[in-house]
């Protein structure tokens, strides 16, 4: 995730790859490299990668973040960012990675999903998102001489990653708004935006002590769906983290 003002690396060094364009790549066990890339990362997790990981795992989001994830802050922003905890061998290891591959792999995050691809995006003047996404070929990786034949949007297709795009650029947009409005995120809500991204399951223990979900005035339908359903409590989330932040009352009426 990137935001208007700081772009990833790779966009500054690599041409950007058109819609169209295509290129073979391909990871599999008979590849030569096979799991050289999941070692030694500096891997973001979002917060929809939070959820879908934990989830699958049957973790609580503390006992998650206190095994896999590593706290740290996006940029100058104020806002918080999650980076996967790699193993402390020598290698430095992807804790889902055995010698089979990757133990979580329908549900890995995005960056492992889009790979080799990198995304960067950032909000124009109408606050609409637009998006760079470049090819990263590292030295090690032999993926590029399979023979499966990709454009870049059967490959972002095949590896599902709408929802994932959807919610990080949400928070993407959130951030770029809040800094153009009011600055970095103040310290004083820095837990507040922590747990609404990345601990949604303690989210209703939140709103009860608060009373936050009467005081906004849901529908019964959507107060039951956010209830009971954590990827629409993400969604919701975000909403009243814009409602909170940046005092968009419209965020609410999605």
């Amino acid at each position: 995730m990137s935001d208007s003002d700081s772009e990833a690396p790779c966009l500054e060094d690599l041409p950007p790859l058109m819609a169209g364009e295509a290129f073979r790549f391909g990871c599999h066990p008979e590849v030569a490299c096979f799991n050289a890339c999941c070692r030694d990362l500096d891997l973001e997790l979002h917060p929809y990668d939070v959820l879908v990981l934990r989830t699958a795992l049957g973790l609580s989001s503390t006992d998650f973040l206190e095994r896999y994830a590593v706290t740290a802050e996006l940029g100058e922003t104020g806002f918080p960012v999650l980076q996967l905890a790699m193993g402390e061998g020598p290698e430095h290891l992807c804790p889902f990675v055995g010698e089979a591959g990757c133990s979580v792999y329908p549900h890995r995050p995005a960056a492992c999903r889009s790979y080799p691809i990198a995304r960067g995006a950032g909000l124009d003047e109408h606050d609409q998102v637009q998006e760079r996404l470049c090819l990263v070929r590292e030295a090690h990786c032999r993926g590029f001489e399979q023979l499966s034949q990709w454009t870049v949007q059967s490959w972002l297709e095949d590896q599902r990653l709408g929802e994932h795009t959807k919610v990080d650029d949400r928070y993407m947009s959130l951030v770029a708004r809040h800094l153009r409005q009011h600055g970095p995120l103040p310290a004083d809500r820095k837990l507040l935006v922590a747990v609404a991204l990345y601990q949604v399951d303690r989210l209703p223990e939140l709103w009860a002590r608060r009373d936050s979900l009467a005081e906004l005035a849901l529908s019964p339908a959507r107060e039951a769906a956010v209830r009971s359903d954590e990827r629409v409590r993400l969604d919701f989330a975000l909403d009243w983290l814009e409602l909170t932040l940046l005092g968009d009352a419209a965020a609410l009426q999605r």
